[in-house]
């Protein structure tokens, strides 16, 4: 499994290409699986850190699972472990995050990459506890929290027991918010998320542009508690 040794250089937040006939509301089959590799070969080639997949410009709420199950599965297949590859699994609730992330580690990936349930809004308890509860149902899969939230946020998720959490410090926190850390040892980074999107499937993409997000590679083996 993943240490924070393991996370190293820029994260890309990689868009998902879509095929020329894929826009319409009846297309099952709507990612295009040749572009996704020759995407994915360019960031290798380009000396990328992490890839993260299917998160907001990566079309995380809007493919149908079968066609994220392809996509990452090609982005597995054609990485071939040489950058650690982490899956998106954001959804409206704990359950069903917790069982695509179970369908993606069956897939190969490295770890999961969830941002909190959609059209929620949590107490800072209630948000660190999800991930705690991840973190307990799927115990041997690291988690990339994606969230861009304030550093009270990153702190209190640094302050639970039995975590890691990899990379360098939070953008925009105060230089010692960057260095806490917890028995385990914990550190922040911010991460690169692509600007493109899926509507411009031949666009080759880079992260020279990208904008900043508050993101760590995290395992989690909290106590069940008050839930989302």
């Amino acid at each position: 499994m993943l240490t924070k040794e393991d996370i190293k250089g820029v994260a890309a937040m990689v868009p998902t290409p879509c095929k020329e006939d894929g826009e319409g509301w009846d297309a099952t089959d709507s990612v295009d699986l040749d572009e996704t590799a020759r995407m994915i070969e360019n960031y290798n080639r380009d000396g990328i850190g992490v890839i993260a997949a299917c998160g907001t410009t990566g079309e995380c709420a809007a493919l149908l699972w079968e066609e994220k199950r392809a996509f990452i599965d090609t982005i597995v297949q054609v990485n071939r472990k040489r950058v650690p590859v982490f899956a998106g699994a954001t959804t409206l609730g704990t359950k069903e995050t917790i069982r695509q992330m179970r369908g993606l580690k069956d897939l190969g990936v490295d770890g999961a990459f969830v941002g909190l349930p959609l059209w929620q809004t949590p107490t800072i308890e209630n948000a660190v506890q999800f991930y705690a509860d991840l973190g307990e149902a799927v115990p041997d899969m690291p988690i990339m929290v994606y969230a861009n939230q304030q550093s009270d946020f990153a702190m209190a998720l640094a302050s639970r027991p039995h975590e890691t959490v990899g990379g360098d410090r939070l953008e925009g926190s105060p230089p010692n918010h960057g260095s806490a850390t917890t028995d385990e040892g914990v550190n922040l980074r911010p991460c690169a998320r692509d600007p493109s999107t899926r509507h411009n499937p031949k666009l080759s993409p880079t992260v020279g542009d990208a904008a900043p997000a508050m993101c760590a590679s995290t395992i989690l083996r909290s106590s069940p508690a008050s839930r989302l």
